[in-house]
């Protein structure tokens, strides 16, 4: 019950504060001039935000959550499950923020969270030389993906 409890907030919490974050750093608007003082007074800007402090606490228990169920869990357990934050991320950012978000872009969430889910469950990191490879093949394979759907790279 506490390890489903903790998943929830990783997930809900996390993805719940860096949309608050979004939503603060999108009032302000772009910083356009990255002299000290700029990015002083941007800063400032941002730490009279009420979202900017509500993402910043929902990220902070996130985090704590993270922690606490890594004191009892193994990495290679909580890595997986946590990927759901990325589809969370994308249903928030949506419904909350009002952000389009392509059929692409869908694909590319579906395909990072596939790709995490299918780390093995029970075993230390980089165990075998043969996983090591085939996560490999699958980040580079991943990180294509993304620049493709983002429009990073052209296919």
């Amino acid at each position: 019950m506490v390890e489903a409890a903790l998943f929830f907030l990783i997930v809900v919490a996390g993805t719940a504060g860096e949309l608050c974050v979004s939503r603060a750093m999108k009032s302000i608007g772009e910083v356009h001039d990255f002299s000290l003082k700029s990015i002083l007074s941007f800063v400032l800007q941002s730490l009279h935000l009420p979202w900017m402090w509500l993402g910043i606490a929902l990220m902070s228990l996130g985090f704590f959550s993270l922690l606490a169920i890594l004191s009892f869990q193994e990495v290679s357990f909580v890595v997986p499950v946590s990927a759901l934050s990325y589809a969370a991320g994308a249903f928030g950012a949506k419904a909350f923020l009002g952000e389009r978000i392509n059929r692409n872009r869908w694909i590319g969430i579906a395909h990072k969270v596939r790709t995490l889910r299918r780390q093995p469950m029970n075993f230390p990191l980089c165990a075998t030389a043969a996983w090591t490879r085939s996560r490999l093949h699958c980040a580079a394979l991943s990180v294509e993906l993304i620049r493709y759907v983002s429009g990073y790279a052209k296919v």
